[in-house]
Formats: C-alpha cells, structure tokens, sequence
C-alpha cells in the first residue's frame, strides 16, 4: 500500500506559470513577447508555461482606466487558481504596482514576484514631466493639424496619449503603498543605466517590502527598455527562469570572473539591521 502511494506521488504533475503583465504599449507586440519566444526555445517541461497579458488595449481607450486593468490581470490570476497552478507574477515598468497589489491581495496563490525596471516616482524620475511634455505636444499638434495627428494617432494605434498617461501617472502613485504587503519572495531586475528606475527606486522597494527573501540583480545595459530585446535582455531572461522554473540554459558558460552583473540577496530583516549578505545567484524555491 505505501509503494502504491508513493507511485501516486511521484506521478502528480505540479504546473507552473508566470503571467507577464505589460508596461506602456502602442504596438501589437506585448513587451514580453521577445521573453516568452526565448523561454520557448529552452524550455523541456510542458508543465511550464509563460502567459501574457495586456492590462489595456491601445485601440481602445475604455480599458485605460487603471481599475480596468487591475481587474484584468485579477481575472486572469483566478483562472490559474482555478486550475490549480503554482502562480508566478511579472510586472514590467509601471505595473511593478499592480503585481505588488496582486500579491497583496491573493497571499496564498502568488508564490513569487519578479519586478523588472520598476517604476514608482513621478519626480525624481522625470516620468511625470516627460508625461506632460508628450500631452501638451499632443495637444499642439492637434490645434495646429487636427487631420495629420488623427491620421498619426490611428497609425500608432494609440486612442488618446493623455488618458493613458494619466492612468498609469496615477496607478503608479496608487499602487505603490502596497509594496509593503508583499510576503512572498521578490526578483528585481534592472539595467544601469535605467533612468526610470533608479537607486532610489529599489532603496524604496526592498525597504517596503515584507518578503522573507528579495533578490536584486542589476545588468550593465540595456536601460528600460533591457527586458524588450534579446540583445540586451538575455541574462535577464536566464536569471528569471531559474528563479522561477529553476531553468539552466545548457549553452550559457559564463566566466564568474568576466560576468557583467551584480548580484544582492538578503533578507528583509538583515536590510533593516544594514547587514546585508551577497550570496549565490540561485534563489531556492519556496
């Protein structure tokens, strides 16, 4: 009877899934498609699997509203839970917020966070003003032409420059409250010279946050846009899928020596006694 059992056990097929949430869009590409076609390519267990999702749609300004697309990524972590998953969440950019809050708020389901080029100032970042530029450009150019910019408009496929940016200016203010909620292990990823993701950004993170384990790998290029480009964003690819899926990809040899990263783990309380511990880039699962 205890070798039956065991052979049950061992037969059980536990499925995972990262669901990748969108930062700002106005093509048809989601910005982790480049992701998911390398995790394709180098993944073995069809119990894997990557999901994206787009929190909006830029032909369609009804979904720009920020409770809109909180309530789609809310929709698509229940169908996982449904089907009983191991639930993994990426947030890109602005919606680092939105996978905080979902953490937050679905504890027992949301197993890890990965949060790539987090954007949670306004400010100090010039996010905000860079915001206001584009929308009084807009406005500009819509007095001046109204027919050339309706024509650009429809091309870029975007409905409306200063909703959008007015909901992800305020999602990103809204959301950020919930980083200190978070329980479950965090991944941070970041390039250097990522001028929307600053020091001060993962400063405040990891200062907030209540998981019992956060990883911090920042990569030396790429800037905000690192994680769109396989170029650029490879690495990152890597590490995030042997965080999660516990993926090596067998035709990376890298020299520890010559490896172009910097890795920091530590735990929240040693953060908070500023004892912080570098250790191996190979989180454990939880």
């Amino acid at each position: 009877m205890k070798i039956e059992q065991e052979k049950d056990l061992s037969e059980v097929k536990v499925k995972r899934v990262i669901i990748c949430c969108n930062g700002f869009i106005n093509t048809k590409k989601h910005n982790l498609k480049c992701f998911k076609d390398y995790f394709e390519t180098i993944n073995t267990d069809e119990n894997n699997e990557v999901c994206l999702i787009s929190l909006y749609s830029p032909e369609d300004k009804t979904t720009y509203n920020r409770n809109k697309q909180y309530n789609v990524l809310k929709s698509k972590i229940d169908e996982y839970v449904q089907k009983n998953y191991i639930i993994y969440l990426l947030g890109y950019s602005y919606t680092a917020g939105f996978v905080a809050k979902a953490a937050s708020e679905y504890p027992e389901h949301i197993r890890k966070l990965i949060l790539i080029s987090p954007t949670i100032y306004l400010l100090k970042t010039k996010l905000l003003w860079n915001y206001l530029k584009v929308a009084a450009k807009y406005i500009h150019m819509k007095i001046k032409n109204p027919v050339r910019t309706k024509k650009a408009m429809s091309k870029s496929r975007m409905q409306g420059i200063i909703p959008i940016s007015y909901n992800i200016a305020l999602s990103i203010y809204k959301n950020r409250r919930y980083f200190k909620k978070v329980k479950c292990k965090v991944f941070v990823g970041k390039a250097q010279n990522d001028e929307l993701c600053i020091g001060k950004t993962l400063w405040k993170i990891t200062h907030k946050l209540l998981a019992s384990m956060v990883t911090i790998k920042s990569y030396v290029e790429g800037g905000h846009t690192m994680i769109m480009d396989l170029e650029y964003g490879k690495q990152c690819y890597d590490d995030i899928l042997a965080y999660t899926f516990h993926i090596a990809n067998p035709d990376d040899k890298k020299d520890e020596e010559a490896e172009k990263l910097a890795t920091l783990s530590f735990t929240c309380d040693s953060l908070r006694k500023s004892c912080l511990l570098y250790t191996s880039p190979s989180p454990r699962d939880s």
